[in-house]
């Protein structure tokens, strides 16, 4: 299978060397007819990115070698030709010691694999997926020339001869899964397969039908799906397509994929470490709770491994993490606020309780923050809205406001009773340098954080 480059890549700076290649467990070597003396690299998937393992030079036969004394993890593995910025893939699984053959040009068709099972079965695999590729794009252009002409019977059988083709290939693929069980390339493809959903479900019904399938038949316990594009793209769908995005649903999603990730344990590792980086730089509405919540119950109760705290670096990044969560948990969505007590510009105090209005929008800021200045126009822009609504509106500036050289404060607008820090105790729970130009949190009555805004 043959692509165009065009992803960023983070170079391993692992470069070739000269051995013996006999004392060698791994050597990968090929020889292409159209490309001779220019650089090949070796890469590889992780999650949805690419990295470079290793670059080697083809000679002006068109050959080329790598070689490696200790065995590579497995994954999909690409030969990368920066010359004209494309790549193809391969299987790199138990079969680590083979060589190919064939036309960069035209790699799928001409490609000739010695050594490698795997590899064997996966280009017999892509060349079948091009003659229904083939067939579906002769019929859908049949499709689009009759719609355009209104030839109501030939636009029929254009239709039918579409979805006889798709239902051939779906039992194409059912069957060369089962006749090739336990191989890599079955295990590789179950996690990109997607579940057959009965037509006679309502609407409904099919959305949980599918959810609830989505993981049926997948060897979590496979090494291979980590370094492949597959299992990104599955997680992302179950997150972010298949799941509520409400804080609660997408938690529960969290740890029923995190659960069953644990057979695996840098599946595990790298599934955690991307949901708690997505979710600690998310700027949605309440989802800090998503990232308070891996912290605590996984990180800082001694599930995250390879964070053991017995080395220095290890005890700084929880320590950064619990400090984080501590910090986020008094302002979570869903929580009583924290009743403070701060003085406005006139050194009047003022408690959150006693604050009037069925919501009161408290908006984090600074005098020098722009982002917040805009934020406040916005708001000033709704005044009648909010007054119809019992919103009160109040600034809490995270130091005293700064005076011009004519005595005057800071613009504010007519609708903000500025706040001002002056009780460390406030700062300390409500972290209010942190939450400038950030958060926006809303209070409702009964002191109930409702929203954030970010």
């Amino acid at each position: 299978m043959m692509h165009y480059f065009s992803l960023v890549l983070a170079v391993c700076c692992s470069f070739f060397t000269t051995g013996i290649y006999s004392q060698s467990l791994v050597q990968i070597s090929g020889q292409l007819e159209d490309i001779h003396s220019e650089p090949i690299m070796l890469a590889y998937y992780l999650g949805d990115k690419q990295y470079i393992e290793d670059t080697v030079e083809i000679d002006a036969n068109g050959k080329f070698i790598f070689t490696y004394p200790e065995l590579l993890e497995q994954g999909v593995y690409l030969f990368y030709f920066p010359g004209n910025s494309r790549y193809v893939e391969f299987i790199l699984g138990d079969d680590q010691q083979f060589s190919v053959k064939g036309k960069l040009s035209d790699f799928t068709k001409t490609a000739k694999f010695s050594g490698s099972t795997d590899n064997t079965l996966f280009y017999g695999y892509l060349n079948k997926l091009e003659t229904f590729k083939e067939k579906d794009e002769k019929w859908s252009a049949v499709k689009s020339r009759h719609t355009l002409n209104g030839n109501a019977d030939s636009l029929k059988v254009a239709d039918e001869m579409i979805q006889q083709n798709g239902d051939a290939y779906k039992v194409y693929k059912k069957q060369f899964l089962e006749k090739n069980a336990n191989s890599f390339l079955e295990k590789l493809l179950r996690f990109n397969e997607r579940p057959d959903v009965p037509e006679t479900l309502t609407q409904e019904e099919k959305y949980y039908y599918y959810k609830n399938h989505i993981f049926d038949n997948l060897d979590w316990s496979f090494d291979g799906v980590l370094r492949s594009p597959n299992y990104e793209s599955l997680l992302t769908e179950f997150i972010d397509k298949l799941t509520p995005q409400t804080p609660d649903s997408i938690i529960i999603a969290c740890d029923l994929i995190l659960q069953k990730t644990k057979e695996n344990d840098d599946l595990f590792k790298y599934t955690l470490i991307q949901l708690t980086n997505k979710y600690a730089r998310s700027t949605t509405i309440c989802f800090d709770a998503i990232y308070v919540h891996l912290v605590e119950n996984y990180y800082l109760k001694g599930q995250a491994f390879w964070l053991n705290g017995t080395d220095e670096e290890s005890k700084v990044q929880l320590k950064k993490m619990k400090e984080n969560a501590e910090r986020l948990k008094p302002v979570l969505c869903g929580n009583y606020a924290y009743n403070f007590t701060l003085a406005d510009e006139k050194g009047k105090k003022h408690e959150l309780r006693k604050i009037s209005g069925e919501r009161t929008i408290l908006l984090f800021w600074a005098s020098d923050c722009h982002r917040c200045e805009a934020f406040m126009k916005e708001l000033a822009a709704i005044t009648d809205l909010c007054e119809k609504k019992g919103v009160t509106r109040t600034a809490i500036a995270s130091k005293k406001l700064s005076r011009s050289k004519s005595g005057k404060t800071s613009k504010l607008y007519d609708f903000v009773k500025a706040l001002t820090k002056t009780e460390p105790s406030a700062n300390e729970t409500l972290d209010i340098e942190g939450l400038v130009g950030k958060a926006c949190q809303i209070i409702v009555k009964d002191g109930i954080e409702k929203d954030g805004v970010v």
